[in-house]
């Protein structure tokens, strides 16, 4: 289980060329589905967790054989997006198959033991600090990088602006016969960095295969002809050494690019997490455009470090370093507290707070459509979030009573004595893991739109828009650099 489809489809192609005479492996994301319905056929799933929990909804039989789950990036149990998802779908895993093994995999967890005697009675810690290459970390302000080991870097670019700065570092760094990462939060974003890189070009041109790279390009563009497809910036942008990397991409582009970066043929690369995290693509430097996530969220330690992890390479580069940029001295002050002297962040549960909690409860619901108050009940202190609160678990009966109430009130479910069932309404909520909020606005809206009008594609995009799934693109501006950015995108 992998956080991204990128990463899923490293595995597979790792898994398939190492180890192809042993396993058979398969692959499945929303990008790939061809082996979804002969999955018996094989002995290996690599996935993404949310294709994984809809695979197991779908067809638990094939899940019933499974003997050894290994989640990836573990530390992403105590994410918001994806952390209550997780906590629900391993232990559905646990109660269909009870001596299933799990093995945790993260980078960075300062409370691996807090796992022991959640989902197995036997757990064992298994730490290194092994690193093929050597990693600094420091903080860029005004034409100077201050390391963690005491070093100074001192670059031509003094922008104090992130995404002006990151672009002066790329380019520095690469005509230096670097080859850097640039880690954006948007795909937007992504694609504005990769432009203005391509008006530098010139500046770090002796470092590129040019003639390579022109037949590279001329490569990509007949396979994107075959699906019917046209990128013309992506090809502008290889043809000059430069690639970037998003989930808007088709996945014949992601995989040129990341191949592409291997080889050494793109001396600079521009990416959301989609390639920054988690994905085996060494870089010598790790800039950081944003210090925030797509959905506006700043970045936590361990998505910090994970990131910045990929700097070094081995036999080329043996010093990887990460660059965050700060806009002023308090900000690089508090880069350097919160990410730079940390080594790890405890990984705590989210299945409690408000906002996932309701919806959680529900994805349970519908995913044990016969369930009853006792089960829902046994189920959830099964959680990770259960696990930790031990005993006071029994203290939160009120709030799941009280949840409980509101769904059923709102047609989600109907409950009959101890039993609970799921209506249409809630199974789908349920399994497409939505916020009930979210139906409520989608329904009362459709219902009241129809009695009024003739319902167009405009009035569904924006009760779509309406509802607390749907993240602001331009969120309220809270300080100068934000609203410099916002005036430019307007």
């Amino acid at each position: 289980l992998v956080p991204l489809k990128a990463l899923a489809e490293e595995k597979y192609e790792y898994l398939k060329e190492i180890y192809g005479d042993l396993i058979k492996p398969a692959i499945s994301t929303s990008d790939k589905t061809e082996y979804d319905s002969e999955l018996k056929e094989y002995n290996v799933l690599i996935s993404t967790y949310e294709k994984a929990d809809a695979l197991m909804r779908k067809s638990i039989e094939w899940f019933r054989d499974l003997g050894l789950v290994v989640v990836d990036e573990a530390q992403e149990i105590g994410g918001r997006m994806r952390g209550p998802d997780l906590e629900i779908m391993l232990p559905a895993v646990k109660h269909v198959i009870p001596d299933c093994q799990f093995l945790f995999l993260a980078a960075s967890i300062s409370n691996p033991e807090d796992f022991k005697g959640w989902l197995a009675d036997k757990f064992e810690v298994v730490k290194s600090r092994f690193r093929p290459t050597k990693l600094l970390e420091g903080v860029f302000l005004r034409g100077r990088v201050e390391y963690n080991d005491g070093t100074v870097e001192r670059f031509q670019t003094e922008s104090t602006v992130p995404r002006f700065a990151a672009i002066g570092l790329g380019t520095e760094i690469a005509k230096n016969g670097g080859q850097p990462l640039i880690y954006s939060a948007t795909k937007f974003r992504t694609e504005q960095i990769a432009k203005s890189l391509l008006e530098k070009s010139d500046a770090f041109e002796s470092q590129v295969n040019l003639e390579a790279l022109s037949k590279k390009a001329e490569e990509l563009e007949r396979e994107l002809e075959e699906i019917g497809e046209s990128t013309t910036l992506l090809l502008d942008c290889i043809k000059r050494g430069i690639g970037f990397h998003h989930a808007g991409l088709t996945v014949i582009e992601r995989l040129f690019v990341e191949r592409l970066f291997r080889e050494r043929l793109l001396r600079i690369v521009v990416a959301t997490t989609t390639l920054a995290e988690g994905l085996n693509f060494p870089a010598s430097h790790i800039i950081f455009a944003n210090d925030w996530k797509g959905n506006r969220e700043e970045l936590t330690l361990n998505e910090y470090k994970s990131i910045a992890g990929r700097a070094g390479r081995p036999g080329y580069y043996p010093t990887g370093k990460a660059i965050l940029i700060a806009t002023n001295r308090a900000t690089k002050e508090r880069y350097q507290e919160n990410y730079i002297t940390p080594s790890s962040a405890p990984v705590v549960s989210r299945l409690g707070e408000k906002e996932s909690f309701q919806p959680q409860l529900l994805s349970i619901i519908s995913r044990f459509p016969k369930i009853t108050k006792k089960g829902l009940f046994d189920f959830l202190s099964k959680t990770y979030y259960g696990f930790l609160i031990g005993t006071g678990f029994s203290q939160i009966r009120d709030r799941i009573e009280e949840d409980l109430e509101s769904l059923e009130k709102e047609g989600f479910i109907i409950i009959s004595g101890e039993n609970i069932i799921p209506t249409d309404f809630g199974m789908v909520t349920g399994h497409f893991r939505l916020n009930p909020e979210s139906s409520i606005i989608i329904r009362d809206g459709l219902k009241l739109l129809s009695e009024k009008t003739t319902i167009s594609d405009f009035y569904v995009l924006h009760l779509v828009c309406s509802t607390p799934d749907f993240a602001p693109a331009l969120p309220i501006v809270t300080n100068y650099e934000e609203a410099f950015y916002a005036r430019e995108f307007l």
